[in-house]
């Protein structure tokens, strides 16, 4: 219940973000900080549906930035960073989450 209230929470002031993918071709924390930056997000949790290895290590060193899989995702996170950005295909596992 507490998620469900954090996610709607989110969606109300207008601080979720859904996108296609983000996709990296190789391990670059500019290409992260230039991405956010053309969406104008910043303090930003990002919700993957699997590992990911070079968006999480290419995020890791931006400050007020985290890449967390959907099965991790927390209502402390939620409420932690201002924006919440999820890749489309994590949204199934979060409402299945949500339906369980």
């Amino acid at each position: 219940m507490a998620l469900k209230m954090a996610l709607s929470s989110k969606l109300l002031e207008n601080e979720l973000v859904v996108l296609d993918q983000f996709e990296l071709d190789e391990i670059k924390t500019k290409i992260v900080v230039d991405v956010l930056k053309t969406l104008k997000l910043n303090n930003a949790l990002i919700v993957t549906e699997k590992h990911n290895d070079h968006l999480e290590l290419s995020a890791r060193n931006i400050p007020d930035v985290k890449v967390i899989r959907s099965e991790g995702l927390n209502v402390y996170d939620i409420l932690k960073y201002r924006m919440l950005v999820l890749l489309e295909p994590a949204v199934k596992n979060i409402e299945g989450r949500l339906l369980a």
